[in-house]
Parts: structure tokens; sequence; C-alpha cells
């Protein structure tokens, strides 16, 4: 499951959390399919941040804060 938290005005909100999800989604599901290997957490940290980043600032032209937690299990 993907978790999303903005802090801002509640104008769009939901509508980026959905919008940010299905960018990390994308990526995600793009990056496994290409290398075929089973992706480690600081692989995941690492691409979580650079694409819910670049996503944000295209939106917003702002640099956002982003934090990503992976839980292995």
């Amino acid at each position: 499951e993907i978790g999303v938290r903005l802090v801002g005005s509640e104008m769009c909100i939901r509508d980026r959390i959905e919008a940010t999800k299905e960018v990390v989604r994308k990526a995600l599901t793009q990056t496994n399919s290409d290398v075929h290997t089973e992706m480690d957490s600081s692989f995941m940290n690492r691409k979580v941040k650079d694409v819910v980043s670049e996503f944000l600032y295209e939106k917003t032209r702002r640099r956002p804060m982003v934090i990503p937690v992976v839980t292995e299990l």
C-alpha cells in the first residue's frame, strides 16, 4: 500500500494525493519490469523520493520535503 501525506491547503489535496500514488505505482512497476530483480529498500527509498519530488515540483513549483518510508516484510 502507498500512503501519502501532504501538508498545505485543503484545495486539491485529495487529487494530488491520488495522482502522487499513481506516479509512484507507475515508477515502481516500470522499474521492476525493466530490472527483473527484487528491489532493495534503499533503491525504493531513492526512487520514490526522486519521482515524488519531481512530480510535486512540476505541479506546485516548490521543492517539497519528501521522506519515503519503506517497510520490509
